[in-house]
């Protein structure tokens, strides 16, 4: 058997997710392109990292060998594999932003008014959000503005003059008449001032609406000046605000909590690519274990937590992964609360203990919320395996993913690539009045 051939078969003994991510319509799409672009075979060298056989960090040399190209080119078409081949590897991490910038789009085109008076909380999930999808995509703030300028929704009751017409009072007349009155220049709070107590239709509000046209406004102007709005007055990008926050506001970290998860840089190549080789470094570890798990999808339920819990009680690390991995390729993994009494039971009397009855009975009576099997999987790999935050965080991505696979549509968010560190987390556990949250 030649090298190549070896080569193959080994990355078809790979995990089911990393041949998914790394074969997948997407990728061979990107694959194509980038062999388009650089008119050269990467095949084979997508196969040679995925199995462990070469270092992203070496991908350069090994092309100018291969196909005596020069440094800066190599260097190029390994930038291009991190950026759009191998990033498809985090999926957890790229199924956050996705699904974070529907979640702002969903704000910036729905009823506005009626959001920003439904809680406090959700203003600050969509600032977050906002922090955390700007750091991947810079023009983001475009995309939304034109989902405001194009906001058909209403916003007061009162009726706007705009060229010399009665229109109803939506999000998108609101910003025209705004922007009739003082353009498209950037405007200070001495502008906003004006425009709240000297135009005829503001002065017809109520004092809610009021406000309320106050902080469309001042959203439009914080998306529109983005990033000067903040850099101008000094403000770190963590304490930044797209939407004002009416009232004060604090939340506790508890359990696992580590810094702030909110990047403060831009993500760059070196980071992307770092994080990717860990990712791969670690998939080694789990090579060894996960190969045995279809051996043991046709026992029963009962078996397999019998045998769960005996590896528990022994702290067999390659058993307790083994078993974590099965439930989840049979689609269980998040219903282990519901499936495994003795757990619930136990985990009952933890919580209880370590926090308060009421986030026992909470638990007790939400079994399928994300923040308890973070928090039970983190006990697990953290606190019984000794596992440090990035190995088992990306044991976790790695369960998630597997979970999805089974056809379970539920987004797990509870562990994450950060791009812009290089390094696997965990998402912040938030203890609440009656119960435990995870944080955005």
């Amino acid at each position: 058997m030649s090298y190549i051939e070896n080569c193959i078969i080994k990355f078809y003994q790979l995990p089911s997710d990393v041949q998914d991510a790394l074969g997948g319509e997407d990728a061979v799409q990107a694959l194509q392109s980038l062999e388009l672009k650089y008119q050269i075979d990467l095949k084979f060298v997508v196969i040679l990292v995925a199995i462990g056989e070469l270092d992203i960090s070496d991908i350069p040399e090994y092309i100018m060998k291969k196909f005596n190209l020069a440094e800066s080119i190599a260097v190029k078409v390994k930038q291009d594999l991190v950026s759009d081949v191998f990033s498809l590897l985090l999926v957890s991490d790229l199924d956050k932003n996705k699904i974070y910038k529907e979640d702002l789009k969903n704000f910036f085109t729905g009823e506005i008014r009626k959001l920003l008076n439904q809680s406090v909380d959700l203003l600050i999930e969509i600032n977050e959000k906002f922090l955390y999808v700007i750091l991947y995509d810079v023009n983001f703030n475009e995309e939304l503005l034109n989902y405001l300028y194009n906001n058909k929704t209403i916003f007061t009751k009162t009726n706007l003059e705009l060229e010399n017409k009665k229109v109803p009072g939506t999000v998108a007349n609101w910003l025209k008449l705004f922007i009739s009155l003082y353009g498209l220049k950037e405007f200070n709070d001495f502008t906003l001032a004006s425009f709240l107590t000297e135009v005829k239709e503001v002065k017809n509000l109520s004092p809610q609406e009021k406000k309320d046209v106050e902080t469309l406004i001042k959203i439009f102007r914080n998306l529109k000046f983005f990033p000067d709005v903040y850099l101008e007055k000094n403000i770190p990008f963590e304490e930044f605000r797209l939407i004002p926050i009416p009232k004060v506001y604090k939340e506790k970290a508890v359990y696992f909590s580590t810094e702030n998860i909110t990047p403060t840089a831009e993500p760059d190549i070196d980071n992307k690519e770092k994080i990717l080789q860990k990712y791969i470094n670690y998939q080694k570890f789990i090579d060894k274990i996960i190969n045995q798990a279809d051996n043991l999808l046709k026992k029963s339920n009962k078996e397999l937590f019998e045998s769960f819990h005996q590896a528990i009680n022994s702290k067999d690390k390659d058993n307790i992964y083994l078993y974590l991995f099965v439930f989840a390729k049979k689609g269980k993994l998040d219903e282990i609360f519901e499936q495994d009494v003795k757990i619930k039971e136990i985990f009952i009397q933890h919580l209880n203990k370590k926090f308060s009855k009421k986030i026992a009975d909470h638990f007790a009576n939400n079994l399928l919320e994300p923040v308890y099997l973070s928090y039970f999987l983190q006990h697990i790999l953290k606190d019984i395996l000794k596992l440090d935050d990035g190995e088992s965080a990306v044991l976790a991505i790695k369960l998630v993913n597997e979970l999805k696979r089974a056809g379970d549509k539920q987004y797990l968010p509870i562990a994450y690539g950060d791009l812009k560190t290089g390094e696997f987390k965990w998402k912040i556990i938030l203890e609440k009045d009656d119960r435990l949250e995870l944080a955005d």
